[in-house]
């Protein structure tokens, strides 16, 4: 008969604990390598960018990567974002702190991914400051200031060029005048146009991602930039029942409110040369609305009206 053996366990010495520790700690890390980054929990601080253009803390939400800048998240409910157009992402680290996000587009009843983009945090901020000082969240005011943001030199500025662009779209001399005039209200054609456009973004016919990216872009291209979003306003407009000779009045005005107004407040606090950078984003949104290419008449900040 085998000798039943002792049922107290043998001591391990100090150097096996260490080995067993190592050997543990070894396979957590390699486990932890094994995880593709495209898949490992993304922490998200949202806000809901308010009607008055500030920002409302709407929560943290835990996403999936799912590569090429695209994060999986479930947006919270409508009650919660409270009826929100655009949310501002902030990414978390583990520390808490924020690193480089997006300013994302949220259409009634949207859920599902998150389309980061690879946007430029200057921008996002830039952006978020305009419309902060604009004090709304008018999807027509926040594409105008895409354009001038984009424009060489103004991004230092944008703080200047929220009220600015504000007036030019929906003051009484400006784009929603042209657009309304007596008719003006909720169910007037610029509150259509606003919506049509808020679509265009969220279908990334108007890509905030690319609008926000980093770069500085020549002349030329700012104006090749400002083509294509006059092309996607002229679509949104066929969309909303409106036709190119009214928005391309109505640019007018809003060109001719950025020019005056701009003289009489702008001028002698900003340097020089932000009067060329607009004029040359201004034109190229008038072609894009044209659409035949014709130069629409340029704003010159720099200078004084005759």
């Amino acid at each position: 008969m085998r000798k039943a053996s002792s049922s107290t366990p043998r001591p391990r010495s100090p150097g096996s604990a260490a080995t067993a520790w190592l050997l543990g700690l070894c396979l957590g890390l390699w486990a932890a390598a094994a995880v593709p980054a495209s898949l490992a929990p993304q922490r998200a601080r949202l806000s809901a960018v308010t009607a008055a253009g500030g920002l409302h803390p709407v929560g943290e939400v835990l996403g999936t990567p799912e590569g090429r800048g695209v994060l999986g998240v479930r947006l919270p409910s409508s009650a919660a974002l409270d009826g929100a157009r655009f949310i501002v992402v902030e990414l978390l680290d583990p520390s808490g702190a924020s690193a480089p996000g997006a300013f994302v587009p949220v259409p009634p009843g949207a859920t599902g991914a998150i389309d980061l983009g690879t946007p430029s945090s200057a921008r996002v901020q830039s952006l978020v400051a305009a419309l902060q000082t604009a004090e709304t969240d008018d999807p027509l005011v926040l594409a105008y200031c895409l354009l001038v943001l984009r424009a060489p030199g103004v991004l230092p500025y944008a703080l200047f060029f929220g009220p600015l662009v504000r007036e030019a779209i929906l003051g009484s001399q400006g784009f929603a005048a042209e657009m309304d005039g007596p008719r003006s209200g909720k169910d007037g054609r610029t509150a259509r146009l606003a919506e049509s456009v808020l679509a265009a973004m969220a279908s990334r016919r108007i890509d905030l991602g690319a609008w926000l990216a980093a770069g500085n872009p020549s002349p030329a291209q700012v104006e090749a930039m400002g083509r294509e979003l006059g092309t996607a306003l002229a679509e949104a407009g066929s969309r909303a029942g409106i036709g190119a000779t009214t928005l391309m009045a109505a640019h007018g005005r809003a060109w001719e409110v950025v020019r005056t107004r701009g003289q009489r407040e702008l001028l002698g606090l900003l340097p020089r040369d932000l009067g060329a950078s607009i004029e040359v984003a201004f034109r190229g949104l008038g072609e894009g609305l044209a659409g035949t290419g014709d130069r629409a008449p340029p704003i010159q900040l720099g200078a004084r009206s005759r």
